[in-house]
Parts: C-alpha cells; structure tokens; sequence
C-alpha cells in the first residue's frame, strides 16, 4: 500500500489563502454593487423614457444581467 505524504502547509501558506479568499470575496461583492447601481440607473432613464416603474426594472434587470454573463 502506498504512502499518502500529507500536505503540511505553513503559517504563511494559510494566511496567503486566507488573504485571497477575502479578496475573491470583496470582488464578487464589489461587481455585485457594481450591477446594482447599473440596473438602477438603467431603471431611472426608462422611466424618464415613460415606462412604468415596474417594467423599468424587469428591463433593466433583464439587461444589464444578460450583457454582463457574456463578458
């Protein structure tokens, strides 16, 4: 039966990971502000545009969620 050597990570390996999860953290909540903002705006031209609260949020949603997966 083989050997399984066990990864010994150390202090500095730990904490560089710990460190890289809060930025993979930060940036997913920083894009997410980011859209937020995007659909909000989006939302308030089309209704100086004349649509309806409602319908300028499903729109804005529906676009700027659409055009944001394919970047």
């Amino acid at each position: 039966m083989p050997k399984v050597e066990k990864k010994i990570e150390t202090k500095a390996q730990k904490r560089s990971a710990k460190l890289a999860e809060a930025m993979v953290r930060t940036e997913k909540a920083d894009l997410e502000l980011h859209r937020m903002k995007q659909i909000k705006d989006y939302a308030e031209y089309k209704m100086m545009k004349g649509h309806s609260k409602e319908t300028a949020y499903q729109m804005a949603k529906a676009h700027i969620l659409n055009s944001n997966d394919k970047a």
